[in-house]
């Protein structure tokens, strides 16, 4: 066993892996999606369904366990939870079924949110949540340039098990590296440094924790089914996975450039805004007859997402310095990322791709609103990610 934190790089590293395995159904969405329904014969509704059951889980985990971040182990609880969705999605590429995915993406999801709730706790109670929180999600969209460069290659050969032997082998990644080195938790020097309130408000932070969830449902809605929208539209597969590819490479950039832009910008104008412009993005999506408007949309909402994602993450660090509201950030994510797959699904079951930008745009734009009236709430006192680290430096 290594000891380790989370301002040493061994525990950073681990914190970017077991982050990233977390959250690679975000990744993974578009051709987990549209593998259930081409290699099994599954409806948009029943894949969105067994998607929507695996983020589920994660909810459920994480409502369990970030409430009492402070009283588990997350070596423990973060190695064992990614051992059991490594077994689920390892066996998934072996099976087949309604019967028998349905419980395995659901036993799935309860194993990678009980390690998400650890990562994001440990990562909220860290000296500069705003930056840590930017590294790993670096890691996230590296992993996208690989994943959407090979897997849908392999998917011409092996159908959707090429997408759960590369959650299945990430998740043991991740299971490994947790119970060898996963950080310690640091105490929370930072309540008696500034010397500020614990939490904010409780409007101020059930507003924050709705407009991620209104977030999430947007992106998760219309991120489900770019590969079918362009399918249905008429485009080549082998464009379309090669603009996912290029996509991938730009939305690299976006929690790098959040990490360097920290303190310059306010939080709840970059949510505000990015949710606009996410929502903007999703009618052009859905309504496009031409594919480089298509590719060009289609590049943009993960960019937003996770640009906006790191300024918020910070600001939700900062209204609950006990690392409480952190930890339950996976939550906040995927109650939205589980409404997302399975509500897009219905949308477009019952009405078509349009009505799905449609739904996705309104979603988007509440969650723009959620953010101006947590703006509104803390005008006087407005959050900027530098703010933390500033003042602990003094």
């Amino acid at each position: 066993m290594i000891k380790t934190t989370s301002e040493t790089w061994p525990g950073r590293a681990v914190l970017l892996v077991s982050h990233v395995a977390g959250l690679a159904d975000l990744v993974a969405l578009p051709l987990w999606v549209g593998g259930l329904v081409r290699s099994h014969g599954f409806t948009s509704q029943q894949a969105g369904l067994l998607v929507t059951l695996y983020i589920a889980g994660i909810l459920a985990s994480n409502l369990i366990l970030g409430p009492r971040f402070d009283r588990v182990d997350g070596r423990l609880v973060a190695g064992l939870g990614f051992a059991v969705a490594a077994g689920c999605f390892l066996a998934m590429a072996q099976l087949d079924g309604l019967l028998v995915f349905t419980p395995l993406h659901l036993l799935a999801g309860l194993g990678a949110g009980a390690g998400l709730s650890c990562v994001h706790g440990t990562i909220g109670r860290s000296r500069n949540p705003h930056r840590l929180f930017a590294l790993v999600n670096v890691g996230v969209g590296a992993f996208g340039i690989p994943f959407f460069a090979v897997v849908p290659h392999l998917m011409t050969q092996s159908g959707v098990a090429a997408v759960f032997i590369v959650l299945g082998s990430l998740m043991l990644a991740a299971s490994v590296l947790s119970a060898i080195a996963f950080p310690h938790k640091l105490e929370s020097v930072t309540l008696a440094v500034v010397g500020e309130a614990e939490r904010s408000p409780l409007d101020t932070r059930v507003m924050a924790f709705l407009g991620v969830v209104l977030l999430t449902s947007a992106q998760s809605a219309i991120f489900s089914f770019i590969e079918r929208v362009g399918s249905y539209d008429g485009f080549p597969a082998a464009s379309v996975a090669t603009m996912l590819a290029i996509a991938a490479f730009i939305n690299l950039s976006a929690p790098a450039l959040a990490g360097l832009l920290q303190g310059r910008l306010s939080p709840t104008h970059v949510a505000a805004c990015g949710m606009f412009l996410h929502g903007c993005a999703s009618l052009i999506i859905t309504h496009a007859t031409l594919f480089a408007v298509y590719a060009i949309a289609a590049s943009t909402p993960v960019f937003l997402v996770v640009f906006s994602h790191v300024f918020m993450f910070g600001l939700i660090a900062k209204l609950d310095r006990s690392g409480h509201m952190a930890a339950l950030t996976p939550a906040m994510m995927m109650i939205g990322t589980a409404i997302g797959p399975f509500l897009g699904g219905s949308v477009v079951t019952g009405f078509g791709y349009p009505a799905l930008g449609i739904t996705a745009a309104m979603l988007a734009w509440g969650a723009a609103a959620c953010f101006v009236g947590v703006h509104l709430r803390t005008s006087g006192v407005e959050t900027r990610s530098a703010d933390l680290s500033a003042r602990l430096s003094a």
